[in-house]
């Protein structure tokens, strides 16, 4: 997906940072980069982007976008945009775009943070509104996408990579040696026991979460999602044909594209049952990437054969191998 990466602090970032910045993203986004200076607060602010065309692939969706008082760099998609567009025209609103961000743009005119909770999709934004003299920092509901902040000096970093905001500052964060102490005895489920990052000083914008920043000390992180429990009686077939109609409904908005549209097939349930969903239900000519392990208690090959067949799809196989990891490790 796309790249983001900004700051807020007393001055504007030093024109070499961000070219240098910008070279570095393309990895994240290959069509094409922008750059936007603004005020907030008497702050000045730089939002720095690099694009990966999914959604209306014209240059007239390139970010930073703006849209009235907003201007904004996202990275992930807004799956609903095409519901949330008819009901913002009806309410009056004219687009000049076919892209999802002019939408969220829209809904955030209409319906300030409330927006939020009509929003389906995954999103790590950063958005100027010179209106109420404020930044605001995203992340979705399940942090699928990443958002870091750093403070550094008198201004404060915020991206989607802390290499990124290494860059931008032109300074990077000691190593959290504990951190990666922790990862390598107990493995990646121990990584969120506690709000760090594997940088000292790097923290992360929490799942379901806004930042308010009107200078470079961020508000406290406020939640405007949880995830709620309300069970209810129903029969098996209720269940079956209830988890059937939401994953359809799912894979519909998701499979909205520009262009291909390709699946990480792993030969196991989730992936097997979307990449068939997307084929046989809704007819999509989509390519398969697959991962093989050479080792056995890990290897799906036969999974993934029998899925292609029955999809007839392409598939792309990467091969990997526990022989010379250290030396990969070392490149």
């Amino acid at each position: 997906m796309c790249g983001i990466v900004g700051a807020i602090g007393p001055g504007r970032i030093d024109a070499n940072r961000i070219m240098r910045t910008r070279h570095l993203m393309r990895r994240r986004g290959p069509d094409g980069t922008g750059v936007h200076f603004g005020t907030v607060a008497g702050s000045t602010v730089t939002l720095v982007f690099a694009r990966l065309a999914i959604i209306d692939t014209d240059p007239r969706a390139m970010q930073p976008f703006s849209r009235g008082d907003l201007v904004i760099v996202t990275n992930g998609e807004l799956y609903n945009y095409v519901e949330l567009r008819d009901e913002l025209s009806r309410l009056g609103h004219r687009f000049l775009t076919q892209s999802d961000t002019e939408v969220m743009l829209a809904a955030w005119q209409e319906w300030s943070e409330a927006a939020l909770d009509r929003m389906e999709g995954m999103w790590a934004f950063a958005l100027i509104d010179t209106g109420q003299d404020r930044v605001i920092l995203c992340r979705d509901r399940f942090g699928e996408k990443p958002l870091y902040l750093w403070r550094h000096g008198e201004t404060l970093y915020f991206g989607s990579e802390p290499k990124f905001i290494a860059a931008l500052a032109g300074a990077k964060p000691d190593v959290n040696l504990d951190q990666i102490r922790r990862f390598l005895v107990n493995g990646y489920k121990s990584l969120y026991k506690e709000p760090r990052t594997y940088f000292k000083g790097v923290t992360e914008v929490p799942a379901a979460h806004l930042v308010v920043l009107r200078g470079p000390n961020p508000s406290v992180p406020k939640a405007y999602w949880s995830l709620t429990y309300r069970p209810r009686a129903m029969s098996e077939m209720e269940a079956l044909e209830g988890a059937r109609e939401r994953l359809e409904d799912a894979m519909r908005i998701c499979l909205r594209s520009d262009v291909p549209v390709a699946f990480c097939l792993s030969g196991g349930i989730d992936s097997t049952t979307l990449s068939g969903l997307a084929v046989k239900r809704f007819g999509h000519d989509l390519h398969a990437f697959s991962i093989i392990d050479d080792d056995e208690r890990y290897d799906e090959l036969a999974n993934i054969e029998a899925q292609v067949k029955f999809l007839g799809c392409a598939n792309h196989r990467v091969h990997t191998s526990t022989e010379g990891f250290f030396e990969r490790m070392e490149d």
